[in-house]
């Protein structure tokens, strides 16, 4: 995901590099179980099993490129209020400028 992106940017400075990762459920938010309909997963947690292995060779790998300042992101709680805040006003553009 960032690991060559990583690997090439330490080189280029003498800062802490930082690297970021979005959060795995990110990858299932967003549209849910319905999501893995037609997929080769059973159920979210083969699906799951997979992001897992995936996240920790990413992560094996950037520790391996030198990267010792890892950022995993999660934005599932500002979406939800930006969906909460759509459904009650309607508003959501103004309340992203605010």
């Amino acid at each position: 995901m960032t690991a060559d992106d990583f690997a090439f940017l330490k080189p280029l400075t003498r800062q802490t590099a930082k690297a970021t990762l979005p959060s795995p459920s990110v990858n299932h938010f967003f549209s849910g179980d319905k999501s893995l309909a037609g997929s080769p997963y059973r159920d979210r947690h083969a699906f799951f099993a997979d992001v897992v292995a995936i996240y920790r060779q990413e992560i094996a790998d950037l520790a391996a490129a030198g990267c010792r300042y890892l950022q995993i992101d999660g934005f599932r709680s500002p979406c939800c209020a930006i969906r909460a805040t759509k459904r009650s006003s309607g508003r959501v553009a103004r309340t992203l400028r605010s």
